[in-house]
Formats: C-alpha cells, sequence, structure tokens
C-alpha cells in the first residue's frame, strides 16, 4: 500500500511549514547544528594531530595500516564514536519529536525547550535503550547480508516517532513500551522501505553541501529533513484504517 502523499509532495509540505515560521525551523536546529560541528572539528583535530606525528607522507597504504593498528590498540576509539553517535541521537531525538508536534499542533510555543525534550526523565533512558537495542540489531545484521540489514534498519525507522506517541497518550501502554516500539515500527513499515529508502535518497544533495560546509548547513538540513520524515510518519499513522498504537 502507497501512502496517500508522494516524496515531492512530502518534501513541499515540509518546505511550506518551514517557510511559515523559520524562526522555529533555526531555534530546532540550534542544538543539533552544535554537536554535528563540535564533532566535525573534534574529528578534524584528532586527524591532524594523529597525522603529523604518524609521519606517513603520501603513502596511503602505510597510513590505512598505521590508522587500522591505532583502533586495533585502542581501543577506546571505538567506544568515543559510540559515545558522539550517541549524543547526536538524543537531540535530533529531541527535534524530531519536536517536527511531530508541529505537523499536528501548527505551532510550537517553546522550540528551543521542545528540541531538548529527549533528555526530561520521561524519555533520556527510554531513547538510550532504544537506540542502543536498535545498533546492536543494525551491527549484528552487517555481519550476516548488507540486504538484510538495510531490510531490518528501514523497518525500525519509525521507532522513535512511536515512542513519542505512546509516552504521550492519554492511557499509559501496558509492558515495556520502549521495546514495544520495535514491533510496532515494523508493523507499520510493510510495504513502505522503499518509499522511506527513496525519501532518504532525495537528501543526498543536501547532505553532500552539509559535509562541505563541515556541518554548518545543518541548521536547514535537520529541519528540513526531520519535518519531511515527521510528515512521513503522519501519513503511515493516518493511513492505517485499524492503528496499530491503539
Amino acid at each position: 500500500m502507497v501512502i496517500s502523499k508522494n516524496i515531492g509532495q512530502i518534501k513541499q509540505e515540509a518546505k511550506r511549514l518551514l517557510r511559515s515560521n523559520p524562526r522555529t525551523a533555526i531555534i530546532l536546529g540550534i542544538a543539533p547544528t552544535i554537536v554535528i560541528v563540535f564533532l566535525f572539528y573534534l574529528f578534524a583535530t584528532l586527524t591532524t594531530r594523529w597525522l603529523a606525528g604518524a609521519q606517513v607522507g603520501n603513502d596511503y597504504n602505510q597510513m590505512y595500516q598505521q590508522m587500522q593498528s591505532l583502533l586495533i590498540q585502542n581501543p577506546q576509539y571505538q567506544i568515543y564514536t559510540l559515545e558522539a553517535l550517541l549524543a547526536y541521537a538524543l537531540v535530533a531525538t529531541g527535534v524530531r519529536f519536536s517536527m511531530l508536534t508541529w505537523i499536528r499542533a501548527h505551532q510550537l510555543d517553546h522550540p528551543f525547550a521542545d528540541s531538548l525534550q529527549v533528555f526530561t526523565g520521561t524519555y533520556f533512558f527510554r531513547v538510550i535503550v532504544l537506540w542502543l537495542s536498535i545498533f546492536v540489531v543494525t551491527e549484528v545484521g552487517f555481519s550476516w547480508f548488507y540486504v538484510f540489514i538495510f531490510y531490518l534498519t528501514y523497518g525500525l525507522r519509525m521507532t522513535t516517532f512511536i515512542l513519542h506517541d505512546l509516552m504521550t497518550r492519554q492511557q499509559p501502554i501496558k509492558g515495556w513500551p520502549t521495546f514495544k516500539t520495535l514491533g510496532f515500527s515494523w508493523q507499520l513499515m510493510r510495504g513502505h522501505k522503499l518509499q522511506l529508502f527513496l525519501l532518504d535518497c532525495s537528501f543526498l544533495g543536501w547532505d553532500l553541501f552539509n559535509l562541505l560546509t563541515y556541518g554548518c548547513l545543518s541548521l536547514y538540513v535537520i529541519p528540513y529533513k526531520s519535518l519531511s520524515y515527521a510528515i512521513f510518519y503522519q501519513e503511515l499513522i493516518d493511513q492505517q484504517a485499524q492503528n496499530i498504537l491503539n
């Protein structure tokens, strides 16, 4: 089943909402932009220092071998990478929650505070557990087949939006809502994984420009993408004859 809006219509609606209140969009993009720019700076600084000390010249094979040796001998670098990914995931999730509220209520009274709502007791540990669960599943999947991990990853992409809805509903859900989001997302994404993949591909140009600006363009790109994904999720929810979250 195809959702009522195609990719172009989803992105046009996202742009319309951004143009209707650019101040809100910019404020929502502040926190993730700060995190991304900081991570770019940290990565560039560490890489520069390593290259200066390694003295590998232009021999890329030697450079690759030394870098591989560095990672093997210093497993803490992998932990730092995991922490960096988690830090970005937390602020990005807060923005996604805010975008979902925006497209439903058509306004946000406190956009900056809303973008940091993931750091409240309601969401913080649940989002961390959810993110780590998806990370472990993804890593296990990578050790199997790339096609399988593509299928698995896209099946779980709506988990954060679903967590937001489960935690804000009037009647609390029984059991462990954090883990139930995995199953709900899998059901919701049946028949829609390719559509979400094409939506991701449509942002490749923006992602490239953002990379060239060392993340500074995130101030616009992150709200734009987050709003588009929120609209995509809302379309999935709206088309369900029997809402799986009930």
